[in-house]
């Protein structure tokens, strides 16, 4: 995992490392400021929570499945493109724009099954009988740790689907748009 993520930040450009990161801080940080602005109490949000962790749950295994299976075929193809790739260098390296597409979609697995993981520790966290729940009802300092938990997550959230949009948009060009290059 740690050569993916020092692949992931070695060959990613600066602008998608921005996309990637903060614009999914700043939308988690409009969502959380938003519930803050309404009065969102904490029973509210560790509610909100419990009931959409189940559709997370199915959500992040649904964009990991999509980008293994996307991941498997840049890996074994031998298309026209794929050659391209493997033989094209990104500028001002040695490393090929194959291993830098390689290097995108595995990081967007690593994130979604991190993120499968701990949505699957918080179903069980905010269960409505859970001890932590009502430790967090009742604690001096269980509405802040809410509020930081709730923004963590939804710039994971975020995050999760940027990467994926990202690695669409990729799957498209090369796939497609590229491939009209090689026909010409």
């Amino acid at each position: 995992m740690l050569r993916i993520l020092l692949d992931y930040f070695e060959l990613s450009r600066s602008k998608h490392l921005f996309l990637d990161f903060c614009i999914s801080l700043i939308l988690g940080l409009a969502t959380v400021g938003l519930l803050f602005y309404l009065n969102a109490t904490t029973y509210f949000i560790i509610n909100a929570i419990n009931s959409t962790v189940g559709v997370a749950i199915t959500a992040f295994s649904i964009l990991a499945g999509f980008n293994a299976t996307s991941l498997s075929i840049f890996a074994t193809s031998n298309s026209p493109v794929a050659k391209k790739l493997k033989n094209e260098l990104i500028k001002n390296t040695n490393r090929a724009k194959m291993e830098q597409i390689l290097s995108y979609f595995s990081w967007s697995v690593v994130v979604q099954l991190v993120l499968l993981l701990l949505s699957v520790i918080a179903s069980f966290l905010f269960a409505n009988d859970s001890p932590f729940k009502k430790f967090v009802l009742t604690h001096v300092y269980g509405d802040t740790a809410i509020w930081i938990i709730l923004l963590f997550g939804m710039t994971g959230v975020f995050y999760s689907v940027n990467l994926t949009i990202r690695n669409i948009s990729l799957l498209y060009y090369f796939l497609v748009a590229d491939s009209r290059e090689l026909d010409q």
